[in-house]
């Protein structure tokens, strides 16, 4: 059985779940051949919400991954973060 999975749809179904919990500060880095954070970690106040809905609702499928660069400016968020 083979399935066709396309993982950026799957991605952007429930990617809105995360601005479900305010206790949540998700962060949101878009990484292909450039990496671009398109939202920095926010707390999931009614703000913020707002602010994480329009992002996702602008994520557009673009081209080849960069995990690595994904992943390292997502640790740098981390790393950076206001106490």
């Amino acid at each position: 059985m083979s399935y066709n999975i396309n993982c950026f749809r799957l991605f952007i179904f429930f990617l809105p779940t995360i601005i479900l919990i305010e206790f949540y500060c998700p962060g949101i880095v878009l990484f292909d051949s450039s990496i671009d954070v398109l939202l920095p970690l926010t707390k999931m106040d009614a703000s913020g919400k707002e602010r994480a809905s329009q992002v996702i609702k602008s994520i557009k499928e673009r081209g080849s991954t960069d995990l690595s660069g994904g992943l390292l400016k997502g640790l740098e968020l981390v790393r950076t973060r206001d106490q």
